[in-house]
């Protein structure tokens, strides 16, 4: 028996050897005693276990596009970080050529563990969102978002001008990129988010655009988010590509094929957290083709363990 006594319950511990022998009422009071200082080390290790458990934190996200400088609270001891690069923005493409590419996604990389290792201050930037083309070519890629050395890269541009394939979507150096989609008559999707290693995510393609039907839809991002849908064609003018889906909410939509001039690839939602969205690209229109979409800005998100 005193292989298992507790060093925090005495009356186990001074268990006598000849308890078995004594008086019914004198073994009685021992147990009494006994099973009463059971009670009271387990209330005792349930108060210490709350304790524990009671974890103060502060969350500081960072939405708007440009450098920063995150402060550490005085009594933090690390943070969780979650990183997104921004969305590339949708091509267009000149008239009679065909829909313009969607934009690909930013990747996204955490949440991760960053100690505060003594730190007062560490610097941040949120990746700018990459614009919709507005005369035949390419969109603007996405910018890359960073927090100290941690950085999420940005998806590229739809193609515009003769292509008319999707953005690939963001990923660091070294790691193939998911495809965005080719231009056909009817566009073909962008490949989906790939997991890298435990912790990071590349971002989706945008769909390709078509030469007379449905743009490709734009692939699914890391946290399952849809891309934005091809736009449709009227079997001569081609829609736009979609754009890939972010970290909160889906991409743009690509613009619809039309006779005139074709209609402009959206913007990702303006929904909360949809961040590193790409844009659509712009439909295939007689004169010109429509505008590609804006893809939507990255974010970093700080949340702070506290002593």
């Amino acid at each position: 028996m005193t292989a298992w006594r507790g060093t925090r319950l005495p009356k186990l511990l001074n268990l006598p050897d000849d308890l078995a022998e004594r008086p019914v009422d004198q073994q009685q009071k021992f147990w009494v005693d006994y099973y009463a200082s059971v009670e009271r080390e387990f209330r005792r290790l349930a108060a210490a276990v709350a304790k524990a458990g009671a974890v103060t934190t502060k969350t500081n996200t960072y939405t708007t596009a440009g450098s920063g400088t995150h402060t550490w609270s005085n009594s933090a001891t690390g943070a969780w970080v979650t990183i997104v690069g921004a969305g590339g923005g949708g091509g267009k493409r000149g008239g009679t050529a065909g829909g313009g590419g969607g934009g690909g996604a930013g990747m996204s990389l955490g949440p991760l563990w960053v100690p505060r290792a003594g730190a007062t201050t560490t610097a941040y930037t949120v990746g700018a969102k990459g614009t919709g083309a507005t005369t035949s070519g390419n969109g603007v890629a996405g910018g890359s978002s960073s927090f100290g050395a941690l950085v999420a890269a940005g998806g590229s541009g739809g193609s515009g001008g003769g292509a008319g394939t999707g953005g690939n979507g963001g990923a660091p150096t070294g790691v193939t990129a998911p495809a965005g989609g080719a231009s056909a008559a009817t566009g073909s999707g962008g490949g989906n988010s790939t997991q890298i290693g435990n912790y990071a995510d590349t971002g989706a393609g945008g769909g390709g655009g078509a030469t007379a039907n449905a743009g490709g839809n734009g692939g699914v991002s890391a946290t399952g988010q849809i891309g934005g849908a091809g736009g449709t064609g009227n079997g001569v003018e081609g829609g736009g590509g979609g754009g890939a889906g972010g970290y909160g909410g889906p991409g743009g939509a690509g613009g619809n094929g039309v006779g005139g001039g074709g209609a402009g690839g959206a913007a990702p939602s303006a929904a909360a957290e949809n961040y590193g969205a790409g844009g659509g690209g712009g439909g295939e229109g007689v004169a010109a083709g429509g505008n590609g979409g804006d893809g939507a800005n990255g974010v970093v998100i700080v949340q702070e363990i506290l002593a």
